[in-house]
């Protein structure tokens, strides 16, 4: 789902469930500031306790393939060289020369689908048919 069906889809969303459903508001503001390339305000919104639901989702979320060391610096509120050593600390890779950051990805755990996200998937699917 692209950008404007997930604005329209959030527009459809009932207010009674936005409100009986916090966590919902909270995604919905991780998914804004990703739009709005503020990454600093992403991590400041991931950085709370998630549901067993979409927690996997949210780590994923945060995944890079490779960030500049300023970027990750500026991310994890450490100088440079601090988050460089905590990057190798985690066992992440660092090119010098390009001064990249490299993550290692996390093998995937498997994922059965709970019946409320299956729901949602059906009611995404849809909504965007029913616009196309």
């Amino acid at each position: 789902m692209n950008r404007t069906g997930a604005k329209f889809l959030w527009k459809r969303i009932p207010s009674s469930t936005k409100s009986a459903t916090p966590e919902l508001a909270r995604i919905w503001q991780v998914g804004q500031h990703l739009w709005q390339r503020d990454l600093p305000a992403v991590y400041a919104a991931l950085k709370r306790e998630w549901s067993p639901t979409v927690k996997d989702i949210m780590k994923a979320v945060q995944a890079y393939t490779s960030i500049s060391a300023d970027d990750f610096a500026q991310l994890v509120g450490m100088s440079v060289d601090e988050a460089v050593v905590a990057a190798k600390g985690h066992g992440w890779g660092y090119d010098e020369p390009t001064r990249m950051i490299l993550p290692m990805p996390q093998a995937p755990q498997p994922h059965t689908p709970t019946p409320s996200e299956e729901q949602l998937r059906r009611l995404a699917d849809y909504v965007s048919f029913l616009e196309n």
